[in-house]
């Protein structure tokens, strides 16, 4: 979460020099996984969550549903959900619509459960 000052990172994100190098290398901050809002450019001044960020919490979520359902003894329920696009962790399919699906059974599942 960081960005040299003066540098927009909504422009340029890749404004982090790196200081072990002699070569003019940059990167992406360090993933940005906030980006500093401001009341021109957001409407507020404060931190505004990354994309990653989203994805990083939409990812717990899915852990959380898996873990609720393993402990009710659904693991042949999770594969019927989740293998379709997800065989390992090399080989996956991004298919949003088919992850979506799966979600949505997983809490359809543990809100009947409960």
């Amino acid at each position: 979460m960081y960005w040299d000052e003066g540098v927009d990172v909504w422009e340029n994100p890749a404004n982090f020099k790196f200081r072990h190098t002699e070569d003019d290398e940059y990167a992406n901050g360090e993933g940005l996984y906030v980006y500093p809002g401001t009341k021109d450019r957001v409407g507020f001044d404060g931190p505004v969550p990354s994309m990653r960020f989203f994805w990083i919490r939409e990812a717990v979520e899915d852990y959380e549903y898996i873990k609720l359902l393993r402990a009710k003894g659904e693991d042949d329920f999770i594969k019927e959900q989740t293998l379709p696009f997800l065989r390992h962790i090399g080989d996956w399919d991004d298919n949003i619509d088919a992850l979506n699906a799966a979600r949505r059974n997983m809490g359809k599942l543990l809100s009947e459960s409960n």
